[in-house]
């Protein structure tokens, strides 16, 4: 049966599409490129070099999709002819069809219908054929006084592609579409859009004019004849009475399970099943880089082969990027679902097509579906309105990464008794100082199942690498004193927080708590912003910039302009990385956003460092980033320890990282006395850090 797991109503522009493509490049165009633009095609026109059986079949790559959408094809193409017959041409062009008919249908006859792949598609054509939906005529070389070229072949390749929204992007290049064309043979192709730069709009109605030219027998120098009645004929002796006789999927499903490089191990097989025996909820803890992204999808691949009743499965994320890599794990995991939505990339659609596909769920027209979205959108008054008024004949899933963000008082409104699956993933899950917060988020998905804690990932083979699943890394402590302005502010501070924790004697008491938080944050202010971390920060930098690449400075909102001015006075090349950069992907077609843009070039080497500000905590990948810079002074555990995380991810060439962590102590009277919050930090960074001894003999003297 044909079966279509391309996006539902989706468009070319919801696409995630590159500029260019290249098998060269480990490209997988069949895949990446021709199966999901025809999933999304009404109209599919096509010049390819050569007619023949196989250029039939990979020609119909995708082609279920353009099937399902009640899409058309035009095809034009050329004779494969021998040099010898070339001559044969000026009989065709005088008008016997015979001659024409003879080689297309010798071409035809060669073709095995023992081999699968062929056959399925090249039925697939006959059946459009038949029914149609695809029309192709021949191109023949000419001379501009209409005579046979027998130096010439017809070998030009365009591609052209509308959709219903009316949108449509063109490709040209080296690649015919022959077996070799698009699987062996090293091609390359560019891609326009209709919606690009002017420069792709305008290639893209060349492109368009070209093939139309051709197509109604325009060109001076092709001569374009309709197919061969007798070779027509041929083709439908092997067209299928009904589409649904074909498994068109087949081939691509059972060669991307063959190249599928994802692979589960035991230890994620353990807390998969460990998620299956608590009657499907539960937490992970599990630190950055143990692959609790893909343990998740694997609780999810085998949630969808048990399902019994059409299922949806609600992923929620804090942030934009991380929607993003959530699509390109699930693609890279091939997980069998028939729609896949990127709520970034529907916009403002999100909420008519969240209800479009709810409805289809309702009716059985699909049976499964994700939807990937963020904290803020899935606990919307908007999304849970549409989720429950209209689940009613499906099943719902929820999986929150970075689940900690679900228990904020605001986030806290998705987490709905509807969802009848749930699953959360966190390196940290318990929430400072919010113990409400905590208790919902534990109440709602439940205990924890599984744990991977960093101290096991760094001393703990991975077996897809044989490398320790996290880089070892040292641990540099830059000690610097409150001044004793800044003191006697902090101890100020700190009787008054005392006071108002015990107010009337009651330390339960909520009276007091907005005045507590708010004397809470002014405290750790004046930690965060502590003024001899300047000085010392230009000391480093003295240090360290011949060597400075790869780096990750973090800092506070108040330290921002001033780390700024220092990076710039020392020549270090550096840019900001908040939540001003755009994490959606270019509407160009590239799919690099602003922020995946920047990180390239940190890599590269464009930029020494990215000066991070409230957003490199959670979830940004910077593998290559092997030295951190930490003048932001959190005491917030969470933080503290995705910060690291950000840094001692394995990739090539990182044998270590280093970790400068600047903590605030109070000297009186020459004893040096690390604060308590401080010390909670300093502790837990350094106790699996490569040189630990060193340090605790450093935070214990």
């Amino acid at each position: 049966m044909l079966k279509k797991r391309i996006f539902f109503h989706m468009g070319l522009k919801d696409l995630r599409l590159n500029d260019a493509y290249s098998t060269g490049m480990g490209d997988d165009v069949v895949n990446d490129f021709y199966i999901p633009i025809l999933g999304c095609a009404v109209e599919y026109n096509r010049i390819s070099g050569y007619f023949s059986s196989k250029s039939l079949a990979i020609t119909a790559s995708g082609i279920n999709g353009l099937i399902q959408n009640d899409g058309v094809m035009r095809l034009l193409t050329s004779p494969n002819l021998e040099k010898k017959d070339v001559e044969c041409i000026s009989d065709i062009l005088s008008g016997d069809p015979i001659l024409l008919e003879k080689y297309l249908l010798q071409e035809l006859d060669s073709f095995d219908l023992e081999e699968s792949f062929t056959k399925d598609h090249v039925k697939a054509l006959a059946w459009m054929l038949k029914n149609n939906r695809l029309e192709i005529r021949i191109a023949l070389p000419i001379t501009t006084n209409g005579n046979s070229d027998p130096a010439s072949l017809f070998h030009s390749k365009i591609g052209y592609i509308k959709d219903v929204m009316g949108d449509s992007l063109t490709f040209t290049g080296s690649n015919n579409e022959t077996g070799s064309g698009l699987i062996r043979n090293i091609e390359d192709f560019k891609v326009f859009f209709s919606w690009g730069s002017d420069k792709d709009k305008k290639c893209v109605d060349i492109d368009t004019l070209t093939f139309e030219k051709y197509w109604n027998n325009e060109s001076p120098c092709v001569k374009t004849v309709s197919l061969p009645d007798a070779v027509h004929q041929r083709l439908l002796t092997v067209a299928p009475n009904s589409i649904d006789d074909l498994d068109l999927e087949k081939y691509y499903a059972e060669r991307k399970q063959s190249q599928r490089a994802i692979k589960l191990y035991d230890y994620q097989k353990d807390a998969i099943n460990s998620w299956f025996e608590a009657e499907k909820r539960g937490l992970f803890e599990m630190a950055t880089g143990t692959g609790k992204t893909f343990t998740a999808i694997g609780c999810l691949e085998r949630l969808l082969l048990e399902r019994t009743s059409p299922l949806l499965i609600v992923i929620t994320c804090p942030q934009v990027h991380l929607v993003n890599q959530w699509e390109t794990s699930i693609r890279k995991f091939d997980l069998d679902v028939d729609v896949l939505y990127n709520s970034n990339e529907l916009g403002s659609t999100w909420k008519d097509k969240f209800s479009d596909l709810l409805s289809h769920l309702n009716l059985g027209r699909k049976q499964s579906a994700i939807l990937i979205t963020t904290h803020r959108t899935f606990s919307s008054s908007k999304f849970i309105e549409i989720l429950s008024r209209k689940k009613k004949r499906f099943e719902v899933c929820i999986v929150a990464d970075e689940a900690h963000g679900t228990g904020a008082e605001g986030a806290q409104k998705g987490l709905l008794p509807l969802y009848d699956y749930r699953l959360a993933l966190s390196a940290t899950p318990r929430r400072l100082y919010d113990e409400e917060g905590t208790d919902a988020i534990f109440d709602f998905f439940g205990d924890t199942l599984y744990e991977f804690p960093l101290d096991r990932a760094i001393t703990t083979i991975n077996p897809a690498t044989g490398m320790m699943f996290l880089t070892s890394y040292r641990y540099v402590p830059i000690f610097v004193n409150l001044s004793r302005g800044e003191y006697l502010d902090y101890q100020e501070l700190s009787t008054q927080i005392q006071n108002a924790r015990f107010y009337h004697g009651d330390p339960d008491k909520d009276v007091n708590r907005d005045i507590l938080e708010k004397l809470l944050i002014k405290r750790a202010n004046i930690v965060k912003n502590c003024d001899e971390k300047y000085p010392m920060f230009e000391r480093l930098l003295s240090d360290i910039s011949k060597t400075l690449m790869n780096t990750l400075i973090f800092v506070d909102p108040g330290q921002f302009s001033s780390i700024l001015s220092i990076l710039d006075s020392h020549n270090i090349r550096h840019h900001q990385f908040t939540q001003s950069e755009g994490a959606k992907p270019a509407k160009n077609g590239c799919g690099l956003s602003e922020r995946d843009e920047i990180i390239r070039d940190l890599q590269s080497g464009k930029y020494q460092a990215l000066v991070a500000m409230q957003c490199l905590n959670e979830g940004v990948d910077i593998p290559s980033a092997d030295t951190g810079i930490i003048l932001a002074s959190s005491t917030n555990p969470r933080e503290y320890v995705q910060r690291l995380g950000r840094l001692i991810r394995n990739f090539p060439g990182k044998e270590m990282a280093t970790v400068y962590d600047f903590i605030v102590c109070q000297n009186l009277n020459g004893v040096r006395t690390i604060l308590p919050s401080e010390l909670n930090r300093a502790r837990y960074i350094g106790v699996s850090a490569q040189n630990s001894d060193e340090i605790l003999s450093q935070l214990y003297v």
